[in-house]
């Protein structure tokens, strides 16, 4: 789930944060790949609560939820066009993001997902459910 930061510290480790101004938590700097300052107000996530109640947070969703996500908004629009697509791994970004609402990234992981879990077979023009998905 995501969660509203304010940085109120930077240390060593990293920086101090107000998460949805009730709890701290720490953004660590070695998985911040931006500048950031005293004051910043930022979109975050739970990374974990640790045993002894500190709470670990990170800046991007985590790798595997994004995936789940994205996959099924391709099983989605698969479904809602009889089971094929005129995508594929090669298809313009610009076309993935108008009609996916995904980064030609996120929808080339979600396509090797879906083809390894063998729910999708990938043509060279076009992607199709298999067995319904």
């Amino acid at each position: 789930q995501q969660v509203d930061l304010l940085v109120y510290e930077v240390t060593d480790l990293g920086y101090m944060c107000i998460i949805d101004s009730k709890y701290k938590g720490m953004l660590y700097k070695n998985e911040v790949f931006r500048p950031l300052q005293v004051g910043d107000t930022i979109k975050g996530f739970v990374r974990k609560v640790r045993e002894d109640g500190k709470v670990d947070l990170i800046l991007n969703k985590p790798i595997l939820d994004e995936i789940n996500d994205s996959k099924e908004i391709i099983l989605s629009k698969l479904k809602e066009n009889d089971g094929e697509l005129r995508f594929s791994d090669k298809s313009d970004p610009e076309d993935i993001k108008n009609f996916f609402h995904l980064s030609k990234k996120n929808f080339k992981r979600a396509l090797g997902s879906l083809y390894k879990d063998q729910k999708i077979a990938i043509e060279e023009d076009k992607i199709r459910l298999l067995n319904g998905g």
